[in-house]
């Protein structure tokens, strides 16, 4: 499964309620993977791994899993 940007007209409380929902639905569906290129802070609060290319501000503070930071 890949997305781009697909939740950039939500705001962000319902960018938190999409990444909840698409979790469940990954569970239901038994994705294995799935590919999400975003520019919203939200995805560093949600339960997935990171690949991180550029930073928004040297104060953003990640809880999560980063497997790369360039």
């Amino acid at each position: 499964l890949k997305l781009d940007e697909i939740d950039a007209a939500l705001d962000t409380n319902n960018r938190i309620i999409f990444l909840n929902v698409l979790d469940q639905l990954i569970d239901i569906l038994q994705v294995k993977q799935c590919i999400i290129i975003s520019h919203n802070t939200e995805m560093d609060i949600s339960n997935c791994d990171i690949i991180q290319l550029k930073l928004a501000s040297q104060d953003n503070i990640n809880t999560g899993n980063i497997i790369y930071k360039y």
